[in-house]
């Protein structure tokens, strides 16, 4: 399988102020508080320490291993598919969304180019470093840093493989009870704010499945606003028929989520979609 040429890769513009990884940061916490949010002290602590990192290590490829295991050993500590950012942060939970953005910040930081590469239910990233490509895999602690040319091209291969079984790796939207599979193409390079639609998706079929579907309804209204797909429209529709079948709602509670819904079709011009 041909890899991406470099040209295929966008940019990642470096931060040059010191607080910029921060307002990256903050596009995917929920609740908007990073600045009230002891724990991202850690984050800044790995900031620092990579830094210094950095100006010792004349090689890329030994910076990126370093970034790829230091920000294992500190942020990502235990494997939580469904995790937010905001779990991240609190208490070191993941899934392959927020340890595949916080990886992304920090590349961004330090001014490596990459792309965050989306499939039907996982992402990951691929790295640029001259013409060489580096997968970080964030969910595989030890063996996710991969820059051998065959075990990269392997492991690009195995994704398609089992993007097409979609059976390997359910992290983004697995476990939505009912309602028809939401499929995306199999894998397209995607940025920081679909990554963060993302999360909204999987907040929404969290609330769904706990059968808080005004929450799951908001939830879905956002992440259709990031990134404005099929898999998200879909999602939308689902989570509003359930609310109006739910016999337990009241119907001037249905009304109101069924008018927000009519709204936010109208002003996202929704079905213009494609």
């Amino acid at each position: 399988m041909a890899l991406l040429a470099p040209s295929g890769y966008a940019q990642q513009t470096s931060v040059d102020q010191g607080d910029g990884y921060i307002q990256s940061l903050n596009q995917f916490l929920l609740h908007k508080n990073v600045d009230s949010n002891s724990n991202l002290t850690s984050l800044e602590e790995l900031i620092t320490r990579l830094e210094k990192v950095r100006s010792r290590r004349s090689s890329d490829l030994a910076f990126l291993k370093a970034v790829f295991y230091k920000t294992h050993q500190r942020l990502l500590v235990k494997y939580d598919r469904l995790a937010c950012m905001d779990e991240t942060l609190e208490s070191g939970k993941y899934g392959c969304l927020t340890g595949t953005a916080l990886y992304s910040i920090i590349l961004e930081h330090f001014g490596f180019e990459h792309q965050i590469m989306e499939l039907p239910n996982h992402v990951y990233l691929q790295v640029m470093v001259g013409e060489k490509v580096v997968i970080f895999e964030s969910t595989q602690p030890k063996e996710g840093f991969i820059t051998e040319g065959y075990e990269v091209t392997e492991r690009i291969e195995q994704y398609l493989t089992d993007a097409r079984k979609s059976v390997l790796h359910r992290t983004i939207g697995d476990g939505l009870e009912d309602g028809e599979k939401l499929q995306t193409s199999l894998s397209k390079p995607i940025g920081n704010q679909q990554l963060a639609a993302l999360q909204y998706f999987n907040e929404s079929v969290k609330n769904y499945n706990n059968s808080s579907f005004g929450e799951a309804a908001d939830y879905a209204m956002s992440a259709y606003e990031l990134y404005p797909n099929r898999k998200n429209e879909m999602l939308m529709q689902l989570v509003i028929n359930k609310i109006m079948n739910q016999k337990k709602l009241k119907d001037e509670l249905k009304n109101t989520y069924l008018n927000k819904y009519i709204q936010f079709i109208q002003k996202t011009k929704l079905s213009q979609t494609k």
